[in-house]
């Protein structure tokens, strides 16, 4: 049965700093809150403004977690971080297409900068929960070791499931990782894309670069799905 978008508040049961920029916020409900992995809410302050943020937690839960870049002209990031525990947070959804079924069927990459990791955070556990012999891969391209978001927790998922690849790239630090941008990493670890569906996630620029490169690589168009921050 296809779930309605709804209007409904969260209170605010959890809050710290994922990264030095980004914000990490759980939201808890009386009801469990439903969704399909990698939907998003719209969140609204006092004032009425409003901004999507796609959900960083998997389904089955009376709580949401959210990732939130905090920019100093972000009104809604700035509302964030005004918020204490117990506070109340007006929201509506879920909404989106861009979202994945479980068990999944194809072999399955994801690609993303930035807090455009929120949605994949979403749909990786569900995927190993429901249970999977397709392997997974995780490309995640940050500035520095500081900016990679779950990045323990991830790297916990790849330890406990063989066929999911954590591939985080630094593009503004040395490291003993991969270096670089994404595109260059998912080049050179992806060769064969048969039987392989593409998720992308990020800035506009990064999802039509990516965009372009899997197409030149032979995804097959039907096997690509895009979400622009």
């Amino acid at each position: 049965m296809k779930q309605l978008p709804k209007s409904c508040t969260g209170k605010v049961a959890e809050k710290f700093n994922e990264t030095p920029d980004v914000l990490m916020a759980t939201l808890e409900f009386p009801d469990p809150f439903t969704f399909i992995p990698g939907q998003w809410v719209m969140v609204f302050d006092d004032r009425g403004n409003k901004r999507p943020y796609s959900i960083a937690s998997p389904p089955g839960s009376k709580a949401i977690k959210l990732c939130v870049k905090v920019v100093p002209s972000g009104v809604l990031s700035q509302y964030f971080l005004s918020l204490e525990k117990g506070d109340m947070v007006k929201l509506a959804g879920p909404y989106g297409v861009f979202t994945i079924q479980v068990p999944l069927k194809l072999d399955t990459v994801f690609i993303a900068t930035g807090t455009g990791i929120a949605p994949f955070l979403s749909m990786l556990p569900a995927i190993f929960e429901a249970g999977t012999e397709k392997e997974v891969w995780l490309f995640f391209g940050a500035k520095t070791e500081k900016d990679l978001i779950c990045r323990r927790e991830l790297e916990y998922m790849e330890r406990e499931n063989k066929n999911f690849h954590y591939i985080p790239v630094l593009s503004r630090q040395e490291w003993d990782g991969r270096m670089g941008r994404v595109q260059q990493a998912l080049r050179e670890l992806i060769k064969d894309v048969k039987g392989k569906q593409a998720y992308i996630c990020g800035l506009p620029k990064m999802v039509e670069e990516v965009l372009q490169l899997v197409k030149e690589m032979g995804f097959d168009s039907e096997h690509i799905h895009i979400e622009k921050y």
